[in-house]
Formats: C-alpha cells, structure tokens, sequence
C-alpha cells in the first residue's frame, strides 16, 4: 500500500455521505429512543395553523431579502443581473442544499449559475462567500447583543459559549480581511496547482475588499438588509414556538439560532437533519422545554424548509437554469 493510501481512505470515509446519512439517522435514533411519543402526539395534535402558516410565510420571504442582499453585494463586482434572477438562483440553492453537507453545496451552484460562462467564476464564488460570511457576522452580532442584554434570563453555560462562537468567528474574519493580500502575495510565486487556485480566490477576495471599500453606500445597505433579513427569521422561528404552545422569548431565539446556525454548517450530516432537532433540545432545555416540544420545533422548522426549497425544486425542474453535470476535460 502506497504512503497516500490511507489518506486517500480517510479523506473518501470523511466525505462520503453515506457517513452524513448514518450520522443524521443515528442522531434521530437517539431522540426517538429517548423521546415521550404520548407528548409528541399531544404537541403535534395542538398545533395552531395560523401560526404555522405566518412562520411558513416569513421564511419563504426571507429567501426574496436574501436575493436582494446578494444582488446588492455582486453588482459591484460586475453583475448586473436583474434582481429576479438572484432571488431564483437562491431558491435553487436552497434546493440544492437539501441534499448537501452543510449550504456549500447550494453555495457553488448558486455561484456556478451566476457567472454562467461570463469568466467571472472567481467573483462569483466571492460574492456568495461575502452574503454569507458578511450575514454570519450580522447574526452573531446580534446574538452578542442580546446575550449582553438578557444575560440574567440565560442559562449560566449559554453566554460564555455565545461570546466564544460570536466573538471568535468575528475575530476571525477581521482577520482574513486584514491579511488577504499579504496571503495572496506569499501564494503568488507557488508552483503547486492547488496553492494557485487559493492564491488565485485571495486575490480575489482582497481585490473585491477594496472595491466594497470604494462602494460603502451598496456594502452598508447589504448589511441593513441582513439585520432585517435575520429579525424576519428569528420572528418565524418564535413563531413556529407559539404555534406549538411554546412559551419561548423572541430575545432567547435571537441568541440561540446563530449558534444553531453554526452547528448546521458542519458538514455532518443531510440538511442539518438530526442536528437540528438534538441542538435545539440542548438549548430549550434550561427554559423547561420537554424533548417532544423542541424534536417537534426542529422537525416543523425542516418542513417549512422543504416546502420553501420546493419553490427552487419547481425552477430547478422547468429547465430554467441548465442541469449541474461534472465539466469535462478540456483536450
């Protein structure tokens, strides 16, 4: 056996979603084994529609701000699409997430389409990076906020795991902003292809900072837009809680729904099935919640999810954008 091959078993055991699904049904056959089913048939049996169906609304409108926000984010760095198009691209993503690790998936497909053969794949993939990574840090500034401010209603272990998540992804994005061009020039003279194509997106990305820098006004307005965007989710997850008769703060989601998010971009499992549902049992527990309540909250949140996925499934299916295929060697 050569000195690669066991690399290469590790690295084909780690992505293989085979493992993903394993680890998504183990988890669920963890919660089921633990789980009170007289309790999650009265949770469930209790529903409140109205409720439901506001949540379900929200989070299809939540997809809209989002293409708005990315077009906002990718029209200085030379796309000028019509907003229409961003909003679809985002539904199709959001499809394509459910049946990917984590949103990279959905990510490079969104920003496959956006470059559609124009040579700008770079940017492209750049300006999906800048919508997420510049939304993460709107989210979990705002999670540091209301951490600071109902510190007396969490639970004691909450606030320093909000302040280590929050604050060191913030430290570590200021930090990649700082240092791109000081890495793409230590990249620069590397002859190996895989440091090229890394030297070649750092690049990118210092090029895009400044020209954010010089479009402040689109940069700012990006970043209004996000704190928008994540106030209407946190609603449809509050929401969603009542609808269940939970009786959960709109400040308490606003804290614990970035590090959901977080967990959620592990790529572990299947659209964040299992975790969902384990993390939000974790974080409801110090409030009272009962398991069958908080599985049912993760398990309604995934439903509404597909239903507003299913929007990109419809688009995705008419043909509108071509099929995603393995591109072929060039001879």
């Amino acid at each position: 056996m050569s000195s690669t091959e066991p690399g290469r078993i590790v690295k084909r055991v780690i992505c293989s979603p085979w493992l993903r699904v394993a680890f998504s049904a183990a988890i669920l056959g963890w919660l089921c084994y633990r789980m009170n089913w007289t309790e999650l048939a009265v949770t469930w049996r209790e529903l409140r529609w109205e409720w439901w169906l506001a949540s379900l609304a929200l989070g299809a409108g939540v997809q809209f701000i989002v293409g708005f926000r990315w077009r906002t984010l990718a029209r200085p760095l030379g796309f000028p699409d019509p907003v229409l198009r961003f909003v679809g691209l985002q539904f199709v993503g959001l499809y394509i997430n459910l049946f990917m690790p984590s949103t990279l998936g959905g990510d490079v497909a969104r920003a496959w389409y956006l470059d559609g053969g124009r040579g700008l794949r770079a940017r492209a993939m750049i300006s999906v990076f800048v919508e997420q990574s510049s939304g993460m840090a709107v989210l979990f500034a705002m999670a540091l906020v209301s951490c600071l401010i109902n510190r007396s209603a969490l639970p004691d272990w909450l606030l320093p795991v909000v302040l280590t998540v929050c604050g060191g992804y913030l430290i570590v994005m200021l930090s990649l902003i700082a240092s791109s061009r000081w890495l793409s020039a230590r990249l620069r003279s590397t002859r190996s292809r895989w440091r090229q194509v890394v030297h070649h997106y750092f690049e990118t990305f210092a090029e895009a900072a400044t020209i954010y820098w010089r479009h402040r006004g689109a940069f700012l307005l990006s970043i209004g837009l996000a704190i928008g965007m994540y106030i209407v989710m946190n609603i449809s997850y509050w929401m969603l809680s009542r609808g269940l008769g939970l009786s959960v703060s709109l400040g308490y989601f606003v804290t614990i729904i970035p590090l959901l998010t977080a967990l959620m971009f592990v790529p572990i499992s299947i659209s964040g099935i299992g975790v969902r549902e384990a993390s939000l049992s974790l974080f409801l527990a110090p409030l009272g919640v009962l398991e069958p309540a908080a599985v049912s909250l993760g398990l309604m949140s995934f439903f509404n999810l597909v239903l507003v996925s299913s929007i990109g499934g419809i688009v995705y299916s008419l043909g509108v954008y071509p099929k995603l295929e393995a591109e072929k060697p060039e001879n």
